[in-house]
C-alpha cells in the first residue's frame, strides 16, 4: 500500500495558471509573421489549442477549464480577424471546439468559401455531423466578439477497422465568421 501512495504522490502536477497565461500570451500573438496562405495549397490553415491533453480532455479534464480554453480560442480568432490583410478580406477566421476530446481544438482561417462550405455538415461513411440548435456559448458562459457566430454539430465518427466498427460520439462547434 505504501508504494501505491508514494507513485500516486508523485504523478506529475501541472501549473494550471501557467499554462493558461502562456496560452492566452500565444493567443494575443497568434498570427505575427504569418503570411497568410493556405497549408500545402488547402483551403485552410490552422493552429492547434497548445495545451497538454489532460488538461482539456480525457478523465481529468475539468469544464471550467475547458471553457477558459475555449474563450482563449476565440479570443485568438479575433485576434487573427484584427490581423488579417485589407486584401484577404473573404477570408473567414473560426475557433473549432472539438468535444469531449477538446485537445484536437483549433484556430482556422478558410481562404476558399467552396472549402468553408464543404467543411461542415459532413455526411459519409466515416463521419456524420448532424447540425444543433443549442449553443455551446450560452452553456459555457462565452463571449463572441462582434460579427462572431456559432454553429454547432452533433458528431458521429466511425472506424472500421473493429468487428463491430468502433464510434465515436461528440460534438464540433465552429465560433467565428461563420
Amino acid at each position: 500500500m505504501r508504494v501505491l501512495d508514494t507513485v500516486l504522490s508523485e504523478r506529475p502536477r501541472y501549473d494550471v495558471v501557467r499554462r493558461m497565461r502562456r496560452l492566452r500570451s500565444w493567443a494575443a500573438g497568434l498570427g505575427e509573421g504569418f503570411d497568410w496562405k493556405p497549408y500545402e495549397g488547402r483551403g485552410y490553415f490552422h493552429w492547434k489549442l497548445a495545451l497538454p491533453y489532460a488538461l482539456v480532455s480525457g478523465p481529468t479534464a475539468r469544464p471550467a477549464l475547458q471553457s477558459r480554453a475555449a474563450q482563449v480560442l476565440i479570443d485568438a480568432a479575433r485576434t487573427l480577424v484584427d490581423r488579417r490583410p485589407p486584401g484577404l478580406a473573404g477570408a473567414r477566421v473560426a475557433a473549432i471546439i472539438n468535444l469531449p476530446d477538446m485537445f484536437g481544438s483549433e484556430v482556422c482561417v478558410f481562404f476558399d468559401e467552396a472549402y468553408f462550405r464543404a467543411f461542415a455538415p459532413r455526411d459519409d461513411e466515416e463521419q456524420t455531423w448532424t447540425p444543433v440548435e443549442a449553443s455551446l456559448a450560452r452553456r459555457w458562459d462565452l463571449r463572441l466578439p462582434p460579427g462572431f457566430g456559432e454553429r454547432g454539430f452533433a458528431t458521429e465518427l466511425r472506424d472500421f477497422d473493429f468487428g463491430p466498427p468502433h464510434v465515436v460520439r461528440g460534438e464540433v462547434w465552429m465560433i467565428g465568421e461563420v
